[in-house]
Formats: structure tokens, sequence, C-alpha cells
């Protein structure tokens, strides 16, 4: 199991040295690929309720997400963590994600006290996941 586990950290470290070292437009580029192949799902079409996991820096942008799941009239949740563990809480509108808080691991997420509705709880939804993995060339 050790071994699994250090090839695990190896792993991330190699991946993290080459996004490192991916220019700012080749992120955009990539991004922009990633956003386009999601719009044109079927899955992401059809869907009513949306999670999105949001982005840092060092991954896939997510906000073209975001927006065009609001301008779908679609529901977004984006994730909020407490040691409790995690939830899926939805967000009200572009102002609601552009005035969230960020994380001391600067992403954005919803505070602790705000009363929001839970996807976790209260109903299925597709969920978009970045990766830190930039997958196109």
């Amino acid at each position: 199991m050790a071994s699994i586990e250090a090839a695990k950290a190896a792993l991330r470290k190699t991946i993290a040295d080459n996004v490192g070292k991916l220019s700012t437009e080749e992120k955009e580029r990539q991004s922009k690929i990633v956003f386009n192949r999601l719009i044109n799902l079927p899955e992401f079409k059809n869907s009513k309720r949306v999670s999105v996991f949001l982005s840092t820096s060092d991954e896939i942008d997510t906000e073209p997400m975001v927006r065009k799941i609001f301008e779908g009239n679609k529901l977004c949740f984006v994730p909020r963590y407490s040691k409790a563990g995690m939830q899926m809480v939805r967000l009200a509108s572009m102002e609601d994600w552009e005035n969230l808080p960020v994380t001391k691991w600067n992403i954005k997420q919803p505070l602790l006290k705000d009363q929001r509705e839970d996807a976790i709880e209260t109903g299925k939804s597709k969920c978009i996941q970045e990766n830190l993995i930039y997958p196109y060339n």
C-alpha cells in the first residue's frame, strides 16, 4: 500500500510540474476546448441541475461553464467544504458566483453560515469535475 501512495504522490508532483510549465495562453486554449465539448454534450443540454467544481488558476477554467449554466436557466450547484464534509450548494446567479469569498486555497466557496439548497440532499444533478491534468494538445 505504501508503494501505491508513493506512486500517487510522484504522479501528482509530475503533473503539477508539467502544468506549471504551461503558458496562460495554453491553459486558456485547452479550457476553451473542454468548454466547447461540454456544452455540446446531450447530457449537458438536457440537464436542469448541474453541479460544477470551481477551478483554481492551475485547472480548466470553469467560470464559463457556470455562466453557461445560468444562461441556460439551469440550477447551478458548487462545492462547499467543511470539517463535516462536502455539500454541493446552489448558487442563485452569476452575481452570486462573482461575490463568493475565496478560501485559503484560493477557491471561491459559499460561506458555511449561508442557508443554501444542497443538491446531495434535494435531488440528482449532472456533475462537472475539472482535473488538474490538461489532456488536449
